[in-house]
């Protein structure tokens, strides 16, 4: 329950303020000196303010003031007997919730607190929301990068080195294996690994159907297997030194088309906590994308085929993941600014310090629950959620407007325009959606 700061220098309100709002599932806090509550603001953050305006030596404004300034989410409620339009004007400049008026009663008391508290938790969530796409947004950053690394490569050893590092150290994974299949002894080896002996290494093999291990692999899905440390493989296989660390086996499957090529392998790896939930998705759409690549190395005459199933498979899962979680709440758009020259300058040498400005201006236009990252020196990508066309547009060109109407950008001819693709209506995955809005992007520019 939210946490309430009440500040008035008549006892008698202070005491029925706290009971009520105690009695209702609150806690309470309650002063009737004004600065000592001031002492309490600087020391505690409080999710709601209930503080009367005019005080002996601090008045209801300082109060507001300090509130907001050790918390821009505290909500202010300011109540008072002397209302006047110049005192009104002062509460609003603090961003004051609301405004009333003595004598009050308890239910306009209660209803006010009440919706103070569900804007609260709608700005929470809203924040989580906001939270989980821009790592949603990292996330495929990260995996653009792999995919351009990896299929820039026909070694599988390459791939394998690659896709271990970024397991072990942008995930901050300690003891996972990469192994592959032996198709002429029907088992499979590690191939590649971190934070294991090197007789676990050389001597772990799985055989597909045998043992508990191998029986729960079958069903070409990630599984969390459980009593793995009664299979023999296991037994004979992990080295005394690495079963002490071992805390749990999750098998995550390397498939392309349909064809078993290996299985990473995570073994200290809680999937009950979120954060960690969220490294098993994105290992699972890394999956998508290595499998294909390692039998490009063993089947070369496939490579055109693999490729594009490894590049779209992968944005696709993603995409895919975000929005059965509920994220994508009925439409989406994607948003795509460029900075460009209108006149031949020295572009290069002012970009730095445009891009932080115009960055900042975006901000200003989003809500909550949208987000924007930067994308290389010159662009930047905007998910906007349940807007309409015309909405969208609305926003991009108030955008367009702010950043042009900045003194260097229109002293030095530097333009700001975007494209954009809205989810369900111009694609429903993430490249497609992507490739509209930079078509659209290119098509503006050209005009």
């Amino acid at each position: 329950m939210y946490d309430i700061l009440v500040v008035d220098d008549e006892a008698g309100i202070t005491e029925i303020l706290s009971e009520v709002l105690q009695n209702k599932g609150y806690n309470v806090n309650s002063f009737q000196d004004p600065e000592k509550a001031l002492k309490e603001i600087q020391s505690k953050t409080y999710d709601i303010v209930l503080t009367d305006l005019k005080m002996p030596k601090v008045d209801g404004i300082q109060i507001a003031k300090a509130a907001k300034k050790k918390s821009a989410e505290t909500e202010v409620i300011v109540i008072t007997g002397y209302a006047s339009l110049e005192s009104a004007i002062k509460a609003l400049k603090q961003n004051v919730y609301d405004y009333l008026f003595k004598p009050f009663n308890i239910s306009e008391i209660l209803f006010t607190i009440n919706k103070a508290s569900e804007r609260i938790r709608l700005k929470r969530e809203n924040q989580e929301l906001n939270r989980k796409f821009e790592n949603a947004l990292a996330d495929i950053s990260m995996l653009y990068e792999i995919s351009k690394i990896i299929n820039t490569s026909e070694e599988i050893n390459e791939i394998l080195n690659f896709a271990l590092g970024t397991i072990e150290t942008s995930m901050d994974i300690g003891m996972v294996s990469i192994m592959l299949q032996d198709e002429q002894k029907g088992e499979f080896h590690i191939e590649k690994s971190c934070g294991f002996t090197k007789k676990t290494v050389k001597d772990f093999k799985i055989k597909l159907n045998e043992g508990i291990i191998g029986q729960a692999m079958r069903s070409s899905e990630t599984v969390d297997i459980s009593d793995f440390k009664k299979d023999d493989n296991y037994i004979n296989g992990v080295s005394d030194s690495d079963k002490n660390k071992i805390n749990n086996f999750i098998a995550i499957p390397l498939n392309a088309q349909n064809h078993f090529v290996g299985i990473i392998t995570i073994h200290d790896l809680d999937i009950n906590k979120p954060d960690n939930l969220e490294k098993l998705k994105l290992l699972e759409v890394m999956s998508v994308q290595i499998a294909p690549m390692i039998r490009l190395g063993q089947y070369t005459n496939e490579r055109k085929a693999l490729l594009t199933d490894s590049l779209a498979g992968a944005k696709n899962e993603l995409f895919n993941t975000i929005k059965k979680a509920g994220e994508y709440r009925g439409t989406l758009s994607i948003l795509i600014f460029k900075l460009y020259l209108k006149k031949k300058t020295n572009f290069g040498i002012m970009i730095l310090d445009i891009r932080d400005s115009v960055y900042k201006n975006i901000l200003k236009h989003l809500s909550p629950i949208d987000s924007a990252v930067k994308v290389g020196l010159d662009s930047f990508m905007v998910i906007l959620q349940g807007k309409t066309k015309i909405l969208t547009e609305q926003i991009a060109a108030k955008i367009k407007s702010a950043a042009e109407a900045d003194k260097i950008m229109s002293k030095n001819g530097i333009l700001l325009d975007y494209g954009y693709a809205d989810f369900p209506m111009d694609g429903q995955t993430f490249e497609v959606l992507v490739s509209k809005a930079q078509a659209s992007l290119w098509k503006f520019v050209k005009t």
